[in-house]
């Protein structure tokens, strides 16, 4: 009897094992400080075109920016250090599943109007172990083979986000103007000529 529990324990670190070997692991606070250290890097934008979020209990979900602006983050009159105000729904995120993702990331590669493809992923938590992640990286590795042609941004999720996918998962109404922002938002800032001149 305890032959066969320990058997048993036994098969089951093994099988946890080989699939802790099949997760990739992104810390995203160890990432940004590599950014921070290198003053030539220009710092990332929150949103691009496609994103997306991998939980912690590794859903995926899946948004397409309508309104991304097509410019580097240093553009004149556009405020890249916060997160823009999306108005974002919660009928805008789409869950996915595992099997679909390649399908989606064909497609983005199919859509791209660009050479160079930016990736939003996001996190509810500093460490991404999410199944997805390998897929996406593995994607990237195999499409960029002979050019540079998609990269990620890692990133925690924006207030915004975590609002509208906690009504999504409640599945209660929402309201982006009925909600309590703690924080001011990024995007164009028009500033008004000053007449003292």
């Amino acid at each position: 009897m305890r032959a066969t529990i320990l058997i048993i324990l036994i098969n089951l670190v093994l099988i946890s094992c080989q699939t802790d070997k099949k997760r990739e692991i992104v810390i995203i606070s160890e990432i940004n400080k590599k950014f921070l250290k290198n003053k030539n890097v220009i710092k990332n934008r929150f949103y691009y075109k496609y994103n997306f979020i991998l939980t912690s209990n590794d859903r995926i979900y899946y948004f397409v920016n309508t309104h991304v602006i097509n410019c580097t983050p240093d553009c004149m009159g556009f405020d890249f250090s916060k997160p823009e105000f999306l108005r974002l729904l919660p009928s805008d995120l789409k869950e996915i599943q595992l099997d679909s993702l390649k399908l989606i990331l064909y497609r983005i590669v199919i859509n791209k109007t660009s050479r160079f493809e930016v990736i939003s992923i996001s996190s509810d938590v500093d460490t991404i172990k999410n199944l997805a992640l390998k897929s996406l990286i593995d994607y990237a590795k195999n499409y960029n083979k002979d050019t540079l042609r998609i990269g990620y941004n890692y990133r925690l999720m924006t207030e915004e986000e975590q609002i509208v996918l906690d009504a999504k998962k409640k599945n209660v109404n929402y309201n982006p103007d009925n909600v309590t922002w703690k924080g001011d938002f990024g995007g164009f800032k028009f500033n008004v000529p000053n007449d003292t001149d």
